[in-house]
């Protein structure tokens, strides 16, 4: 539902997901905020981002599960720190940033959320690096399809680093896993990322009609700069 355009239906799922299963199952739990903080962000709507955020706080004031080698104790950070971003990008943006950058320099469970956070964060050359690291591990063939939402990202992560071409190759790459796996809203950032390349190089006769769904947001960084 996330990467076909259901937004409403996915992020009221996640939202479920999580209620139920953070009683025994907190791992669970925040994975599923942070992946409907991934959809409140892909919406923009406020109604939506201040779900996502009463349901972190509800897991917690649980409290964390016991650290364990499936579940470091920097893990629920990692997902604090993308859900923040998500949601509230502007709010007290300079302690969210050292926040970043401490959870950066430790080891890192999921290199591709913290990466994400920092593009949104506008930490770019953090993101760039982080997402590229998590990239090279999901490009085997058996988890191939999982890297379609960090190719978005890089795409946008590039482009606002001024690697045009790196940009492109990410789009391109994008656009492949979209077809094969049928993410639609995977698909439009890979063509509207194609296309800003395009329009900021002058080549305007490159520009092609997106393929992607009406209304996608594709780039948490793209249209608050435009």
């Amino acid at each position: 539902m996330m990467w076909s355009n259901q937004n409403a239906d996915a992020l009221e799922t996640l939202i479920s997901v999580a209620a139920e299963a953070s009683p025994r199952r907190p791992a669970l739990a925040w994975d599923a905020i942070s992946r409907a903080a991934s959809v409140a962000h892909q919406t923009g709507l406020p109604e939506a981002c201040a779900k996502v955020r009463a349901a972190m706080d509800a897991l917690d004031a649980l409290g964390e599960p016991l650290p364990s080698e499936e579940w470091p104790a920097s893990r629920a950070d990692e997902h604090r720190i993308w859900i923040r971003a998500c949601t509230d990008p502007f709010g007290e943006r300079a302690a969210a940033v050292r926040w970043l950058q401490r959870i950066a320099g430790g080891r890192l469970f999921d290199p591709g959320k913290v990466g994400g956070a920092a593009w949104i964060l506008d930490e770019t050359e953090l993101a760039v690096r982080l997402l590229r690291a998590a990239l090279s591990e999901l490009r085997a063939p058996g988890v191939r399809g999982a890297s379609g939402a960090m190719l978005s990202v890089l795409e946008w992560a590039c482009i606002d680093s001024g690697r045009w071409d790196d940009a492109l190759a990410a789009a391109r790459e994008a656009s492949d896993l979209a077809a094969a796996y049928k993410m639609e809203t995977v698909a439009g950032s890979a063509d509207l990322a194609t296309a800003t390349v395009a329009a900021m190089r002058g080549d305007h006769d490159r520009v092609a009609p997106s393929r992607g769904p009406q209304g996608v947001f594709p780039a948490p960084g793209s249209p608050r700069r435009t």
